[in-house]
């Protein structure tokens, strides 16, 4: 139980007025817990908290997984009152809607947050049907302010996930040739980063041989990859929970030179992006110095995506790096840097890192070489 970042929600709850929220996603209730689900469930566990007191909803499934996890010191930190934190586990007579409309009746909740980004509607519904006297209010803000910044062990967790990265990279490079599939090569991928450390891939992996690197999130298929051609490998390690992403693009064998020469404006734009952007500046400004770059080698209207993304328990987290994203960088944010040019039905080049803000500039986490490899 992470006792600083229970208490930095029952701050935000005093300040929008609620008397709880119910945290329904595995993900934020992992963020809030360090509860590892165990595998093959949706939803292991689920969370109510209070100013007062913390629930715990699980399902007979799970208590014993449950029960042994939380006794822990790690687990319970100085949250250790028994009064405080509560085991709830639900049944077939007692599901999870009448336990919450139980808690909420017991704790006196009137205004109650939800998780309206991860709610089903029909979920929703039911709740709301059966908290009759209870207001239910979206709070999915709590958890993207909190969880855009990252602490040093979590900023670890990323560093340690990229360097897994970067090693499985190595190792790709040599047994990477024509004739293999792009299936056979993302499962190498795999492979190797669950072998070096990583909990899995952060994401499906992409592989994108020859025309396919143009489609820039291609899905990995059975067309092998042919000599002379580029291949553009996008993947990334879960470590601790947390995410890494890389995208390289490596030739096999003597490529055209349009494609160099793409290659070359892509690695300068990334390069000049991460010289200059810094906290304090926008997304929208950050996204503005790479797109500058390739707009005077009029290429600009082949970069089709935003500059980056936040990166955290989630690949894909808010906020974005984009021309329509006016919110700061701040120091500890983690995201992507990853400029692109994609020339349908020939070719695509993406050269991407993960980096985390620092108070003067940018840090990278990922360092696999970004010259053009001819294998």
């Amino acid at each position: 139980m992470n006792e600083v970042r229970i208490s930095k929600v029952r701050k935000k709850l005093k300040e929008a007025g609620l008397d709880g929220v119910f945290i329904s996603s595995p993900v934020n209730c992992f963020y809030l817990t360090n509860f590892e689900k165990p595998s093959g469930d949706f939803r292991a566990i689920q969370l109510l908290i209070t100013p007062s007191q913390i629930y715990i909803l699980t399902n007979p499934l799970y208590e014993g997984s449950v029960r042994n996890w939380l006794p822990t010191p790690s687990a319970r930190g100085r949250l250790a009152n028994p009064h405080e934190i509560r085991i709830i586990v639900t049944s077939a007579r007692r599901g999870l809607i009448e336990n919450l409309r139980d808690l909420a009746g017991k704790n006196k909740i009137k205004a109650l947050g939800f998780e309206a980004k991860d709610l089903r509607l029909t979920e929703y519904l039911k709740i709301k049907s059966s908290l009759k006297e209870v207001d239910l209010l979206a709070a999915d803000d709590i958890f993207t302010d909190l969880r855009k910044i990252k602490d040093e062990n979590e900023i670890n967790s990323h560093s340690e996930a990229a360097r897994i990265t970067d090693l499985a990279f190595r190792q790709i490079l040599k047994i990477l040739k024509a004739g293999l599939t792009e299936k056979e090569v993302a499962a190498e991928i795999d492979y190797l980063l669950r072998k070096n450390g990583a909990d899995g891939s952060a994401f499906e992996t992409i592989v994108a041989g020859g025309p396919n690197s143009a489609i820039p999130h291609h899905k990995t298929g059975d067309r092998k990859i042919k000599s002379n051609e580029i291949v553009l490998l996008d993947f990334g390690a879960r470590f601790g929970g947390y995410c890494s992403d890389m995208t390289r693009v490596v030739a096999l064998g003597k490529v055209k030179k349009e494609v160099r020469d793409a290659y070359q404006e892509v690695l300068r734009s990334q390069e000049t992006a991460l010289a200059k952007i810094k906290p304090g500046m926008s997304g929208r400004e950050a996204d503005e110095v790479a797109r500058r770059q390739l707009r005077g080698q009029k290429l600009a209207k082949y970069f089709i995506h935003n500059l980056g993304h936040n990166i955290g328990l989630n690949i894909h987290e808010p906020p974005s790096l984009g021309p329509r994203d006016p919110e700061k960088i701040e120091e500890g944010m983690v995201f992507s840097v990853e400029p692109g040019v994609y020339f349908n039905g020939k070719f695509g080049i993406r050269i991407e890192d993960t980096i985390v803000a620092r108070k003067n500039g940018l840090e990278l986490l990922t360092h696999s070489p970004k010259d053009l490899l001819e294998l």
